[in-house]
C-alpha cells in the first residue's frame, strides 16, 4: 500500500508540473470544495474535509499571467462574483450585493464593524513540517476612493489547533494575514497608495506592498488595486498534527464595491532533494559521468535526521548503476543528515554495460519520517548509454561561400578541426562556427564531459565547375546530323542541365546548325552558363535566267505561253541531277522549280515565278459631265493600264460608229462610249466610258410654309429647296431672294405677300420660284356682363368676356383673367369667359386664339358694403354657476343700422337681440350682426367662470370610543385661491337638520383639524371672490369597549360555598373596541388586597376559577386592552359564608 501511494503522488506531481498554462486572468466558479482544496495543496501538506460558506459565484479557481500581478494560480474568494475580477478595468465601483447574506463574527472582531456577504473556505490541514506558508493578494474596488474611511472590506486567515495561541476574542484562532514584521492585519487603510481625493490628509501606508490599477480598456483585472509580496506564515506547528484553517473575506458596513482575495498553494517546510553530475549537467553517461544526490534541510537540526527514501524508475538499481542497499523499488533506504549539517550525500555510480538501452531515469522519492504517506520531495534524474555529438549545417558550397556549423551534444567542452585546414570563426572551441573552405574539406568535432568523449565529422564539398565541349558539324544544309559531347569538371553531382532553356541530357545528337545555350546547376546549387555553335558545309546554289519582253515581263501578253528559262549551278559536288517542274521552253506565267542533287546526295532547290502583264485596259483620269441638262459640254480623258504599259493606238466608238481617237474626247454630249486599245507588244483591250449629265431639269419646291399667325404680325415663314440640276455630295443649291437679297432657303419674320427666290445649282444653272404668304382677320374681345362686390369678404363680383376674329380653335378661344396689379384676389388667375372677383380692384382678361394670338381688356370692380368688424369687452362670471357675465359690443364697417342675434351660454338663457348682453351665465356665446345690405358678421366668444368650489378630505376616526384622537385632513379644489376656512362642531349624536349647528361658536379657522372627538363637523369654505361652499363631515369612533359578565359563582348569595373553600369562579366576555379577528383582547387579572395593594395574577386568559375568599382579599379586578390600547376594567368581590 505504501508503494502504491508513493507512485500515485509522484504521478500527480508530474501531471501538475506539465499541466497547461493560460494567459491573462481566467476564473472558474463551477468547482467543488474538494477541487479548491486540491489546487492549493502544495508540498508536504494534506488537506481534509474542505467546505465553502458563501453565495454561488462568489468563489472558485483562478489562473493569471499578468505582468503586474505576482500570483499564478489558486483559489479566489470574493464579496461579490469572481467574474467581476475579469478585466478590463472599466469602472471604479463594480459590485454584486447579496441581500440577506451574513457576515462573519471573526471579521467583525478584527475590523470593528459589522460585516456582510461573507465568503469562507475552511478545511483541516496536516503539515509535514513545523510551519505552513502561502502567498496571497488582496484586491478591491474600494482602492483608492475609500482609503482613510470606515468603508474597508476585510479578510483574514485563521488557524487553530495544537499549540496555537489564539488572538483575543477569536475562540482560540490566530489571524496569519498580517503585514510583514508586524501583528497588524492587512486592510485597505493599512496597505495602500494613499487617497488622491484627500491629498496630504491621507498619505500612502506601506506602499511597498501595494499595486495601483488605473481605469484602462486594456487592463486584465477589474479591481482598482491589490497587495503584493505578502506571505501568510504559521510557524511553531507540530508536524503531522491536524490543524483547522479558515480563509474568509466579507464586505464591511455595506454590501457595495467588490473585493477579492487570491490564495496560492499552501506548503510546509521539507527535505529538498537535488542532483549534480560530475560534468555539471542534468544527464549521467554510463561509465564516465556519475552523479551525487543531496538530501538537504532548510535549516540545520540539532540532532541527526534520518531520511527515508525510495529508488525507483526505469534504470535498475544494481544493473544500470552500482547497487545501493537493495534493488527492490519498494525497499526503504535511509540516509542520515548529521546534527548541525544541512545535507547528506548519496553517490550514483553508473555501470557501462555496452547495451543500447536508450535514455533511462532514476526516481528518488523522500518519505516523511514524521507523517506516514506524506512525501517531502521527489527527484528524477537520467542515465544515457554514451555521450553523443551531432553536426548540423550546409555540407555543399559554391566556391567562395561560407557555412555555419552547429552541434547538438551533452558535452561541455568542444574542439573543431579540419582537413585540409580552414579558419573557424569565432574560434575552434565554440558550439557554433563559420568556415569558408576553398576545396572539399573534412570538418571534425571532439567533445568531452567529465570522463566522457565523443567525435563526429562532416564532409563539406566545394563546387568549382567548368565545362568542355567536343562538336560534330553538319554535312548538308537542312540536314540535322550534328552532335555536342559536353564534359562537366569539378562540380557536385547530380546536375540539373538545360539546353536552350529546356531540360536535356548532358550530350546532344541529331542537331541542326545553330548556336546552343547550356545552363548547369549542381547539387550545391552552383550554376554555370555557356554557348556552343554547330557548323554547316558550303551549300549548293541554283541560278535561273528567264526570257524578257517590253515592259520587263517574262511572257509577252496576259495568258500567252511564249516564255523560257536558262539554268546555272554554283557550289556542291558534281555530277548533278537536274529536275524542272515545267519548261524550260513555251512556258506560261507562273512558278517554276529547279531541283539539284549533287554527288554527296545534298540537294538544292530554287523557285522563280515567270511574270506576265496585267490585262490591257485603261482608267479614266478626267471626266467632265454635261453642265446643264441637254447641253454638249462634257469631256473625258483616259490612261492605259496593264499590257506593256503604253498604248500604241486608242479609238472611241458610240455604238458601232467611231467618234474620236486619242486619249481625250472633248465637247461631247452625254452618253456611253466604247474605247478600243492596242499596246507595244500588240496586245489588245477595251474600256467603257460614260459621260453623264444632270438627271433632271432644275426646279424649286416648298419644303415648309407657315402663314402669318396673327393679323398684322411678321410671323410668316417659308423653307424652299431646289431639286434636279447638279449638286455634289456635301454641297447645296444657292438661293437669292428678290426682296432683301437673302441667300438662305429659309425665311422668317415675313408679313403677308408674294416673294420670289432664284435657285442655282453647282453648275450655275438657275430657276426663279415665287412664294405667297397668307394672314387671318384681326382678333377682338368685348365685355358682355360686369357686376360689383355686394358684401366685402362675403360675396364676389363677376364679369363675362366674348372673343371674335383671329383663328378660332377647339374651343374657339381661351380666356385668362388676372388682377391689375396682380395679387388682389387669391382665386386668380381664372380660365373661362365668365369670372368672379372677391376683392375690389382692376382686372384684365386675355383672349387667345388657336394661333396663340392674344388680345386683352381691363375692368374695375368696387365694393358696395365694406366688411363688418366688431370689438367686444367681456366680463367673466365671478362664481361658478352664477349669471354675472356680460359682453359689450362695438361695430364698425358695413352699412347701418345693424341687427343682432345672441345665443349660447351654459344655462339655456335663450336669445338676445340687443347690441350688448348682461347678467348671463358662463359659456360660449355666438352673435350674428347684419347690416342694411344683408351683409353679416358671425363670431363666438367665451365668458369664463372659475372652477367649481369643492374639496377632498381624509378622516381618521378616534382610537377609542371616549377619547379625542380623530382628525380631518381637508383639501380644497376649484374656486379662486386663497381660501378661508370656518369650522363648527362637534354635534353628537348626529343631527341632520339645518339648525344642528345654530348657536355654536367657531371651532377653528385652520385648514386641517386634529385631536377631534367623535361627532359631526361643519366647514364653511370661501375663496378670494367670496364664493362660498359648506359641507358636513362625520368623525367616527369604535364601539364602546365593554366587559360582559357571563357568569359569577353564586352559592346562596355567596361567591364561595364554604369558609376557606376555593371554589369561586368568574367568567367574562369582552366586546367593542378594536381587535384583529385573528387574535383577541389582552386580559390582565389583579388580586386586590386590604390596603388596596394589587397583586398580578396573570395575563392572556379571560376566566378565573378556584378562587378563594380570605380575610386579606377584597376582590378581583380584570383589565382589558384592545389593539388601540383602549382600556376597560371591572371589579369583582368574593365573599364566603
Amino acid at each position: 500500500m505504501r508503494n502504491r501511494s508513493i507512485t500515485t503522488l509522484f504521478t500527480w506531481i508530474l501531471i501538475g508540473l506539465t499541466g497547461p498554462l493560460t494567459g491573462q486572468l481566467t476564473v472558474n466558479d463551477q468547482v467543488t470544495p474538494e477541487e479548491m482544496a486540491t489546487i492549493i495543496s502544495g508540498n508536504n501538506v494534506e488537506i481534509l474535509n474542505p467546505t465553502v460558506t458563501g453565495e454561488e459565484g462568489a468563489y472558485g479557481l483562478f489562473t493569471a499571467d499578468v505582468d503586474s500581478f505576482q500570483l499564478g494560480e489558486g483559489v479566489i474568494l470574493t464579496t461579490g462574483r469572481i467574474t467581476n475580477a475579469l478585466g478590463p478595468n472599466d469602472t471604479e465601483s463594480k459590485s454584486t450585493a447579496y441581500v440577506g447574506a451574513n457576515g462573519d463574527p471573526k471579521l467583525d472582531i478584527i475590523s470593528g464593524y459589522s460585516t456582510r456577504d461573507a465568503c469562507k473556505l475552511e478545511f483541516d490541514i496536516i503539515p509535514a513540517g513545523d510551519s505552513i506558508t502561502f502567498e496571497f493578494s488582496f484586491a478591491s474596488e474600494e482602492y483608492s476612493e475609500y482609503v482613510c474611511t470606515n468603508f474597508n472590506d476585510v479578510f483574514g486567515f485563521f488557524i487553530s489547533g495544537p499549540g496555537i495561541v489564539g488572538d483575543p476574542g477569536l475562540s482560540g484562532a490566530q489571524n496569519i494575514a498580517l503585514i510583514p514584521g508586524t501583528n497588524d492585519p492587512v486592510t485597505i487603510n493599512d496597505v495602500n497608495g494613499g487617497n488622491p481625493n484627500q491629498g496630504s490628509a491621507c498619505p500612502p501606508v506601506n506602499p511597498q506592498f501595494f499595486t495601483f490599477n488605473p481605469l484602462s480598456p486594456i487592463a486584465e483585472i477589474q479591481y482598482d488595486g491589490w497587495t503584493k509580496n505578502l506571505i501568510a506564515i504559521a510557524d511553531g506547528l507540530i508536524p503531522c498534527e491536524t490543524y483547522h484553517l479558515e480563509l474568509i473575506i466579507a464586505d464591511a458596513t455595506d454590501r457595495l464595491w467588490d473585493s477579492g482575495v487570491f490564495i496560492e498553494k499552501i506548503q510546509s517546510n521539507n527535505v529538498i532533494v537535488e542532483v549534480e553530475t560530475q560534468g555539471g549537467n542534468s544527464v549521467m553517461y554510463e561509465g564516465c559521468n556519475d552523479a551525487v544526490i543531496s538530501f538537504c534541510l532548510e535549516n540545520p537540526s540539532p540532532t541527526d535526521v534520518d531520511v527515508v527514501y525510495f529508488l525507483q524508475g526505469s534504470a535498475v538499481n544494481g544493473t544500470d548503476y552500482q547497487l545501493i542497499d537493495d534493488p527492490d523499488p519498494a525497499f526503504e533506504h535511509m540516509i542520515t543528515i548529521p546534527a548541525g549539517d544541512l545535507c547528506a550525500f548519496l553517490d550514483i555510480t553508473t555501470i557501462e554495460d555496452g547495451v543500447d538501452e536508450g535514455m533511462e531515469f532514476i526516481d528518488v522519492i523522500v518519505e516523511n519520517p514524521l507523517c506516514e504517506n506524506i512525501l517531502l520531495d521527489s527527484l528524477r534524474t537520467f542515465i544515457n548509454d554514451s555521450l553523443e555529438v551531432y553536426i548540423s549545417g550546409d555540407d555543399m558550397l559554391c566556391l567562395g561561400e561560407s557555412t555555419t556549423l552547429s552541434l547538438d551534444s551533452g558535452g561541455t567542452s568542444f574542439v573543431w578541426s579540419a582537413s585540409p585546414d580552414v579558419t573557424f570563426d569565432p574560434d575552434n572551441t565554440s558550439t557554433e562556427v563559420t568556415v569558408t573552405p576553398t576545396q572539399t574539406t573534412n570538418v571534425m568535432i571532439n567533445t568531452t564531459i567529465a570522463f566522457c568523449t565523443a567525435e563526429e565529422e562532416l564532409l563539406v564539398q566545394v563546387s568549382d565547375m567548368s565545362l568542355d565541349f567536343d562538336v560534330t558539324g553538319i554535312t548538308c544544309e537542312d540536314v540535322c546530323n550534328g552532335a555536342i559531347d559536353m564534359t562537366i569538371n569539378n562540380g557536385i553531382p547530380p546536375y540539373n542541365i538545360t539546353w536552350n532553356g529546356n531540360p536535356a541530357p548532358e550530350d546532344l545528337t541529331d542537331l541542326c546548325a545553330g548556336t546552343y545555350q547550356v545552363r548547369v546547376i549542381d547539387a550545391a546549387g552552383c550554376e554555370i552558363f555557356d554557348e556552343v555553335t554547330v557548323g554547316l558545309a558550303p551549300p549548293i546554289e541554283v541560278v535561273i535566267s528567264p526570257s524578257e519582253y517590253v515592259g520587263g515581263f517574262n511572257v509577252s501578253c496576259n495568258g500567252a505561253t511564249d516564255g523560257f528559262i536558262d539554268v546555272a549551278i554554283v557550289g556542291g559536288t558534281a555530277p548533278f541531277d537536274t529536275t524542272y517542274t515545267s519548261g524550260p521552253d513555251n512556258m506560261g506565267a507562273g512558278p517554276v522549280t529547279v531541283s539539284i542533287v549533287d554527288a554527296n546526295g545534298c540537294t538544292a532547290e530554287t523557285t522563280i515565278t515567270l511574270s506576265e502583264p496585267d490585262v490591257l485596259s485603261a482608267v479614266i483620269t478626267d471626266l467632265q459631265s454635261v453642265t446643264c441638262f441637254g447641253e454638249e459640254t462634257g469631256s473625258a480623258t483616259i490612261q492605259c493600264t496593264g499590257g506593256s504599259g503604253n498604248c500604241a493606238s486608242v479609238t472611241w466608238f458610240d455604238g458601232a460608229t467611231p467618234v474620236n481617237s486619242g486619249l481625250t474626247y472633248s465637247e461631247a454630249p452625254a452618253g456611253t462610249y466604247t474605247v478600243q486599245l492596242v499596246d507595244e507588244n500588240n496586245c489588245t483591250g477595251s474600256i467603257i466610258v460614260e459621260i453623264p449629265e444632270p438627271a433632271a431639269d432644275l426646279e424649286g419646291i416648298i419644303v415648309d410654309q407657315v402663314d402669318v399667325a396673327c393679323n398684322g404680325e411678321n410671323t410668316g415663314s417659308v423653307e424652299v429647296a431646289g431639286q434636279g440640276g447638279t449638286i455634289a455630295v456635301g454641297s447645296d443649291y444657292q438661293y437669292l431672294w428678290d426682296d432683301n437679297g437673302s441667300t438662305s432657303p429659309i425665311r422668317t419674320g415675313l408679313s403677308a405677300g408674294t416673294y420670289v427666290v432664284t435657285i442655282t445649282d453647282d453648275n450655275g444653272c438657275f430657276v426663279e420660284f415665287p412664294v405667297v404668304i397668307q394672314q387671318p382677320s384681326p382678333l377682338e374681345v368685348s365685355i358682355a356682363v360686369e357686376n360689383d362686390i355686394q358684401c366685402e369678404g362675403q360675396s364676389c363680383g363677376n364679369a363675362l368676356a366674348i372673343g371674335s376674329g383671329g383663328t378660332p380653335g377647339t374651343p374657339s378661344y381661351t380666356y385668362e383673367w388676372e388682377t391689375v396689379p396682380a395679387g388682389l384676389s387669391p382665386d386668380f388667375p381664372q380660365f373661362s369667359p365668365a369670372a368672379s372677383f372677391c376683392e375690389p380692384g382692376q382686372y384684365s382678361v386675355t383672349v387667345t386664339d388657336a394661333n396663340d394670338c392674344k388680345v386683352d381688356t381691363i375692368i374695375d370692380i368696387t365694393i358696395i358694403s365694406p366688411e363688418i368688424t366688431a370689438t367686444f369687452d367681456i366680463t367673466d362670471v365671478l362664481c361658478a354657476g352664477d349669471s354675472t357675465g356680460a359682453i359689450d359690443a362695438t361695430v364698425s364697417g358695413g352699412i347701418g343700422p345693424f341687427t343682432f342675434l345672441w345665443q349660447g351660454g351654459n344655462c339655456n338663457q335663450g336669445t338676445y337681440s340687443t347690441e350688448d348682453i348682461s347678467n348671463v351665465c358662463a359659456g360660449l356665446w355666438c352673435v350674428t350682426i347684419t347690416d342694411t345690405e344683408g351683409c353679416t358678421l358671425d363670431t363666438c366668444l367665451v365668458i369664463n367662470e372659475p372652477p367649481e368650489l369643492n374639496y377632498f378630505f381624509e378622516m381618521e376616526p378616534t382610537l377609542c370610543a371616549d377619547n379625542c384622537s380623530g382628525s380631518i385632513d381637508f383639501t380644497p379644489v376649484g374656486g379662486t385661491p386663497p381660501y378661508n376656512y370656518t369650522w363648527f362642531g362637534p354635534v353628537f349624536p348626529i343631527d341632520t337638520s339645518s339648525t344642528a349647528f345654530d348657536g355654536l361658536d367657531t371651532l377653528s379657522t385652520d385648514q386641517d383639524l386634529t385631536d377631534l372627538c367623535k361627532g359631526q363637523y361643519l366647514i364653511i369654505l370661501s375663496d378670494s371672490l367670496d364664493c362660498t361652499f359648506e359641507r358636513r363631515i362625520t368623525v367616527t369612533a369604535p364601539e364602546d369597549l365593554l366587559i360582559l359578565t357571563d357568569s359569577v359563582s353564586d352559592y346562596n348569595g355567596f361567591e364561595v360555598s364554604c369558609p376557606d373553600a376555593c371554589d369561586g369562579f368568574i367568567y367574562i366576555t369582552a366586546t367593542g373596541g378594536t381587535v384583529d379577528p385573528a387574535y383577541d383582547y389582552e386580559f390582565t387579572w389583579f388580586e386586590q388586597s386590604i390596603g388596596f395593594t394589587s397583586q398580578g395574577m396573570g395575563a392572556g386568559f379571560d376566566d378565573l376559577t378556584d378562587l378563594c375568599a380570605s380575610e386579606d382579599t377584597v376582590g378581583y379586578e380584570i383589565i382589558i386592552v384592545d389593539d388601540n390600547e383602549c382600556i376597560q376594567n371591572e371589579f369583582f368581590v368574593m365573599e364566603e359564608p
